[in-house]
């Protein structure tokens, strides 16, 4: 799962969790009023404050602009989300890089999602230590757009 604090913009704070039995209530309320739902379900493993790193749809590949979200240390691990949330494409791979600077230039990958060829979400991690501070999404689309999200953090 991940929530997306304001109002899911690219670089803006999101938190991340890997979930299981996750149910949902639709949002409720009258017009005028504040609206509620509710969320349930079974962390496996803990509530994670990172980055939204990406969250658009994409025909072509690319990377995100990427950001500094600081070395990860021994002890520590990178984790991330991936959600396909609209698929009409053939293949789109999406992997988490790091490098010690923003220009990228000698970009490591540190995680590779499962190719998706649909709709899909999947939560993945890399442990420590990785000295690179700046992390960004590269993703590869063959044939079609995709719209996904991808949340990465550091704990």
């Amino acid at each position: 799962m991940t929530i997306a604090s304001v109002d899911g913009t690219a670089q803006e704070t999101g938190f991340l969790v890997n979930t299981r039995q996750t149910a949902i209530t639709p949002i409720s309320g009258t017009i005028g009023e504040m609206a509620g739902m509710n969320i349930t379900g079974n962390a496996a493993g803990s509530l994670i404050r990172g980055t939204l790193e990406f969250n658009a749809s994409a025909a072509s590949s690319g990377n995100s602009t990427g950001i500094q979200e600081g070395a990860v240390a021994a002890g520590q691990s990178l984790y991330a989300n991936l959600h396909v949330t609209a698929a009409a494409g053939t293949t789109l791979d999406v992997v988490v890089q790091s490098d010690n600077s923003g220009a990228f230039s000698s970009a490591t990958s540190r995680i590779t999602f499962t190719q998706a060829t649909g709709l899909t979400s999947e939560h993945l991690s890399v442990a420590g230590a990785i000295t690179d501070d700046y992390f960004r999404v590269n993703y590869t689309i063959v044939g079609g757009s995709f719209t996904f999200c991808v949340c990465f953090g550091i704990l």
